[in-house]
């Protein structure tokens, strides 16, 4: 199992931070979390394309997690291949309103033609595939934001919080993963509802016995330093700073 950061930002993009976006890899599976804006660029920088893609999982419906969702269809409409890979594509409640709507402004340019695409809603519920599972919790950010949980048949997992605030759900979410990949977009004196701050995560990830946490979905006023001695005052686990285009193995 691997994970490759794609976006480790906000709808405020710096040169070192674009939109979210993350790459989980299990065996010849890939699984992209996520579409913001810059994410299809960011593929092609790990020698991928959309066409490697099997599954797409998105937490929540704001821009910055959907901005390159159409672009990506986009691109896989108009590879000239035949036997082109099927696409699952997975979202919360209203995403299949939200996919419809996007055909329209698009007038059919991203629909499947040559594939099959499998649009999906999720919902608190499991999806099991031949060698992992996927589970969706809601999280506390929009009516319908979800957290992410992965695992493989080996029992590795890989948690991502999506956007929220602090929560029970994100703690079940990410209970003794091998990484939780946790947004922490302000210090703790910068608060703002529906995001978390580094005590904040630090508390879950102390709760939830993580192995290993990952921040993420950093705005640009926060300072990264700041971010990783708050954290470290509740939680005593291996803290990191989710690095665009950086590889993780887990196990």
């Amino acid at each position: 199992m691997q994970l490759t950061v794609l976006g480790s930002g906000t709808f405020q993009p710096t040169p070192e931070r674009g939109c979210s976006g993350y790459l989980i890899e299990i065996g010849e599976k890939k699984i992209l979390l996520d579409t913001g804006s810059g994410v299809l660029r960011q593929l092609s920088k790990v020698n991928l394309f959309v066409e490697n893609i099997d599954i797409i999982v998105v937490t929540h419906l704001h821009i910055d997690h959907t901005g390159d969702l159409a672009p990506l269809l986009f691109a896989k409409h108009n590879i000239v291949k035949n036997n082109k890979r099927d696409l699952s594509l997975l979202g919360p409640p209203g995403f299949k309103k939200f996919f419809s709507l996007l055909n329209v402004v698009y007038k059919g340019s991203i629909k499947p033609e040559d594939y099959v695409l499998n649009v999906q809603e999720y919902n608190e519920n499991s999806l099991n595939f031949k060698d992992f599972s996927i589970t969706f919790l809601p999280v506390m950010h929009t009516e319908d934001s979800y957290g992410v949980r992965i695992e493989d048949n080996d029992g590795r997992t890989i948690a991502y919080s999506g956007d929220t605030d602090y929560c029970d759900n994100l703690i079940t979410l990410c209970r003794k993963s091998d990484v939780a990949v946790i947004e922490c977009s302000f210090q703790d004196d910068q608060k703002l509802s529906g995001h978390m701050t580094p005590s904040e995560v630090g508390k879950a990830a102390h709760l939830a016995e993580c192995k290993r946490v990952l921040l993420t979905h950093i705005y640009p006023i926060a300072d990264v330093k700041k971010l990783l001695s708050s954290c470290s005052l509740y939680y005593h686990g291996t803290i990191g700073i989710a690095e665009e285009l950086k590889t993780m193995t887990i196990g």
